[in-house]
């Protein structure tokens, strides 16, 4: 991907939480919002989805995004057009967008609380990557490799 763009090129990576917001404040996080569109959205502001476009986003805990914040993203994923809240200006972005979660999402649409659709819409590539309490031969290799890039960071 970087040699077609060239050797100066830089992806963008946007990245974000769902769990750590909830309603209207998930929707402004991905699709940004206008002035006043709610108490507190002081300024116009670009969501993730639009400042990474021609990027990456990476969407963590995505088994928590509420049933509206579903619907909207779906919607951005089948046709690319999306709107700020507060908007009615179409507005279009092209992503790579990358997601997970924690929880068994086939549990979650089976107990109604994901969309189908969506799970389908994001499920094109999947892997699981066991916990580390399924892996302790692994911690060992882990700390080495992270206390290496700490002490390269802070030598």
């Amino acid at each position: 991907f970087q040699q077609k763009r060239g050797k100066n090129f830089k992806l963008m990576l946007r990245k974000t939480n769902i769990a750590a917001y909830s309603g209207e404040l998930t929707y402004s996080e991905l699709f940004g919002h206008k002035k006043g569109a709610y108490t507190g959205a002081e300024f116009n502001r670009q969501g993730i989805l639009e400042e990474a476009n021609g990027g990456v986003v990476f969407l963590d805990e995505i088994g928590d995004a509420d049933p509206k914040t579903q619907v909207q993203l779906l919607r951005f994923l089948d046709t690319g057009v999306f709107m700020r809240l507060g908007e009615n200006q179409p507005r279009y972005s092209r992503i790579f967008l990358i997601a997970a979660t924690n929880k068994n999402l086939r549990e979650e649409i089976d107990a109604g609380r994901f969309r189908e659709d969506l799970y389908h819409r994001l499920n094109a590539l999947s892997f699981r990557i066991p916990s580390l309490n399924e892996r302790h031969e692994d911690i060992s290799d882990l700390a080495t490799h992270f206390l290496g890039i700490l002490f390269q960071a802070y030598k």
